[in-house]
């Protein structure tokens, strides 16, 4: 499987190299773009893999305001592999900047050189008053897809069913015995390789899995000794929206804190007790990215050990309504 994802930059510091610090502490680029003042960077973090094992890639597009940028309509398939899942996060602010990402997890079953293929994004620049259209590219991309099967072989490939092999030998008992005891272990060897691919292609993380994983890549990036504090709430908020939607099935990836707060009210998607931590730890984060509010160390390892409380105490809320909603 393959994913592509992003997260967010700095309002009051940003940096030649954010698209860079934008990846997850994981994520290798592999590849940049540049047209018209859109920057497009692609990274993966990792390049050989096996059947039905997944793969992080991350595609993001920076572009200056005044330039509105484009993503392909997503499909069932990208080249070679199945797209399971996308995730798109669009039009996020980051400094004089904005910022681009789409998630994709994608899988192929079939071993051998595979080769993602290129990503065309388009842009309007609409800066000196007359819209300017314009295209960047990513390059294609190989991944190494090894078997789980002896000697690399492809299990969608099967070889021709051989002709009757005549013995002259008298088989005995002895023999026959073995003969039946080879077949039933070739035969429960299949089962527990295809049972073993199917376990991989469908088990997935819980969004709290998943959220509390993020949270330890965040705290290993090691940010806030850098003096990153407007990245390190950026991708902090952006990790407790995506958990709440996945948790409670709600989308509304464009709205503001004000209105997705109102939102998670008037859905009752979170119980009372949890409404007033998360309404307070959202509105200190907005302060940080949009009012170079500067909080102190403490404060702002004391924000991830809060997040982290917030999805324990919700992971299994059986007080909070389960709605599938769209925002527009």
């Amino acid at each position: 499987m393959v994913m592509l994802s992003g997260a967010m930059g700095s309002g009051c510091n940003s940096s030649s190299d954010a698209s860079k610090q934008l990846a997850s502490s994981t994520m290798q680029i592999v590849n940049e773009a540049q047209e018209g003042g859109v920057k497009l960077t692609v990274a993966l973090d990792r390049r050989v893999v096996q059947v039905a094992q997944p793969v992080n890639l991350e595609i993001t597009a920076q572009a200056p305001e005044g330039v509105s940028v484009q993503f392909p309509e997503p499909s069932d398939s990208f080249g070679p592999f199945q797209i399971v899942d996308v995730q798109e996060q669009f039009d996020i602010p980051l400094g004089q900047d904005r910022i681009w990402k789409r998630e994709y997890e994608l899988e192929s079953l079939a071993s051998g050189t595979k080769t993602i293929p290129p990503l065309k994004i388009s842009f309007v620049d609409r800066r000196s008053g007359k819209p300017v259209s314009g295209a960047v590219s990513s390059a294609p991309i190989e991944l190494e897809i090894a078997s789980l099967l002896e000697g690399q072989s492809d299990p969608t490939k099967f070889r021709d069913i051989k002709g009757v092999v005549h013995v002259t030998k008298e088989k005995t008992a002895t023999n026959a015995w073995i003969t039946y005891g080879v077949s039933a272990g070739g035969i429960f060897l299949l089962a527990g390789v295809l049972l073993l691919l199917w376990h991989r292609r469908h088990r997935k993380s819980t969004p709290a899995e998943w959220a509390l994983m993020q949270l330890a890549c965040l705290e290993e990036r090691n940010l806030l000794a850098g003096g990153d504090t407007h990245i390190f709430y950026c991708c902090l908020t952006d990790i407790i929206r995506h958990y709440i939607e996945d948790r409670f099935g709600y989308r509304a990836p464009k709205q503001t804190t004000t209105e997705f707060l109102s939102a998670v009210q008037r859905e009752d998607l979170l119980c009372e007790k949890h409404q007033a931590p998360l309404q307070e730890f959202l509105q200190v984060a907005d302060m940080v990215k949009f009012a170079c509010h500067s909080p102190s160390r403490d404060e702002a390892d004391a924000a991830i050990d809060k997040a982290r409380k917030f999805i324990h105490d919700t992971a299994n809320d059986e007080t909070a309504s389960v709605k599938e909603q769209v925002a527009a």
